[in-house]
């Protein structure tokens, strides 16, 4: 049985904050890149 990888989307959430060093920034900038991906 091979391991589970996680959905993208908490990868893209652990990237964010590791590379912001904040949750809080991390947040923010995902949703900006889900509110200019689906809109408002």
């Amino acid at each position: 049985m091979s391991p589970k990888i996680p959905p993208l989307n908490v990868l893209k959430a652990f990237e964010a904050a590791a590379r912001l060093t904040s949750f809080t920034a991390a947040a923010e900038l995902l949703m900006a890149l889900l509110v200019s991906r689906f809109g408002a």
